[in-house]
């Protein structure tokens, strides 16, 4: 499940060190001041990379996204009579990663109750966006078509009849 997806493949060190994209290939971890401390580190961050749960994986997988994008065009049809394509997968990864890390319980049972409510909390959160960006639109285009009301041209309340001195005369 893990190789399926890219959130979850560890971060390889070594294969940054091979590129030259920002380093020369004879690059040597001095900022480390050893070796030691290199590979420490470097194991350090492999195993927190590497503890992207089952919940997760599940969560952010293509079945679920797909999922979430057929409960969108449903949430939205049913809410304002609108139909709408797809979102860009990459827009509601984002609102998921971001449910995801802010909402989810990360417990290891109960995973299919806790996607039900983490794909809740997206579709709510997603809706209400679309729906409000439906909506500006909508108001856009109605305002587009209609030439904007002017203003009256200003009254003269002088009741007096003294008027001021003008200077192009």
């Amino acid at each position: 499940m893990r190789n399926q997806l890219n959130m979850c493949k560890p971060y390889n060190i070594p294969e940054v060190q091979k590129s030259n994209a920002f380093m020369t290939s004879n690059f040597s971890p001095l900022i480390f001041h050893s070796t030691d401390n290199f590979h420490k580190i470097q194991k350090e961050q492999e195993k927190n990379i590497n503890n992207c749960n089952h919940l997760e994986a599940t969560f952010l997988s293509k079945k679920n996204q797909s999922l979430i994008q057929k409960l969108l065009f449903e949430a939205v049809y049913n809410k304002s009579g609108y139909k709408i394509p797809y979102q860009k997968r990459e827009n509601v990864l984002i609102v998921m990663k971001y449910i995801f890390n802010f909402y989810s319980q990360n417990l290891n049972n109960s995973i299919k109750q806790q996607i039900y409510i983490l794909n809740n909390l997206v579709i709510d959160e997603v809706t209400s966006q679309i729906i409000n960006n439906i909506n500006s639109h909508m108001k856009y285009l109605r305002d587009s078509q209609n030439q904007p009301k002017l203003l009256d041209l200003p009254k003269n309340s002088n009741t007096s009849n003294i008027t001021l001195p003008s200077y192009l005369n």
